[in-house]
């Protein structure tokens, strides 16, 4: 009877909170540009492990939002907020998570938080990265139209 309750549960959170999540794709190339786009000045002076440990504090949260890539090849616009995540697959086939919020561009490289809870800063050179994937959470999304 345990383990019925057990796969119930199993089953039930995975269709709740496993469809609650959407991906997104854009290059390394495209982030640097927004980001840069959406950079405040006072902003690039924050780089630094305490910022990027406090949400809304990365260039991320002064972003409003992204153009994107879904699945099917349509350009997205993705509306980020603090439960949206980067995960970065590197040339080298390592992963990298990161809190869209906590986000810094300085120069050629990445800097963010990968926990909450352990405040674990990475940081990842955009020449290394093959993919960024944006995984959100009760975000809001628009179709961007042909540009």
């Amino acid at each position: 009877m345990r383990t019925f309750l057990f796969s119930i549960t199993v089953v039930v959170s995975v269709v709740v909170f496993g469809g609650c999540a959407s991906s997104y794709v854009l290059s390394p190339d495209d982030l640097a540009a927004q980001l840069r786009a959406g950079q405040k000045s006072e902003s690039a002076a924050l780089a630094s492990t305490v910022t990027t440990q406090i949400p809304n504090h990365g260039i991320g949260g002064s972003v409003e939002k992204l153009l994107c890539t879904d699945q099917s090849g349509n350009s997205i616009w993705v509306y980020p907020n603090t439960n949206t995540e980067f995960r970065i697959t590197k040339k080298s086939g390592e992963l990298a998570t990161l809190y869209f919020d906590t986000v810094l561009l300085e120069d050629t490289k990445l800097i963010g938080v990968s926990s909450r809870v352990q405040k674990t800063q990475r940081e990842v050179n955009l020449s290394d990265i093959q993919k960024i994937e944006l995984y959100l959470v009760n975000s809001r999304t628009e179709p961007a139209g042909p540009h």
